[in-house]
């Protein structure tokens, strides 16, 4: 149980921006250690959960696996890019009228509402493409996480 709680909260801290993460999460040690011990703790949890039951054991590892699969999955460009895809006809439905630039920039703004339309619009300008809008996109959210 240990070692899905510390996933969990890695998982969430990796969510943040960089600097609205605790200090400690920057060190170096951090970044080596803490996913290590995770992984360890949810190794020992399943050894345990095996020695008193191997049903369990079997349907818990394949749950942890799946979830980890399907996260892994969404952060994929494959996925971006098909999700885009998707708001962006909805969009187009709803606004009819405005251009593919401007729909874009929107999309970039729904999925980042912090960030400053300059910058939304900068992005969408030197990627004027759905593919490759998606490629940076995911590229940006893996650098926020590049620090663990």
């Amino acid at each position: 149980m240990a070692g899905l709680i510390a996933w969990l909260y890695d998982e969430r801290l990796r969510d943040l921006k960089a600097w609205d993460r605790p200090s400690w999460t920057l060190h170096r040690v951090y970044r080596v250690a803490f996913p290590t011990l995770r992984r360890v703790l949810v190794i020992a949890g399943l050894l345990l959960l095996w020695a008193a039951s191997r049903t369990a054991a079997i349907v818990v590892g394949a749950a942890i696996l799946g979830g980890w699969a399907r996260v892994r999955w969404v952060r994929t460009d494959g996925h971006t890019i098909r999700r885009l895809r998707t708001e962006l006809s909805a969009l187009r439905r709803r606004h009819p009228e405005a251009d593919d630039q401007e729909l874009l920039s929107r999309l970039v703004m729904a999925h980042h509402p912090d960030w400053a339309p300059e910058l939304a619009q900068q992005i969408v300008t030197d990627n004027p493409d759905l593919q490759d809008l998606a490629r940076i996109l995911n590229r940006m959210k893996k650098g926020w996480s590049a620090l663990n």
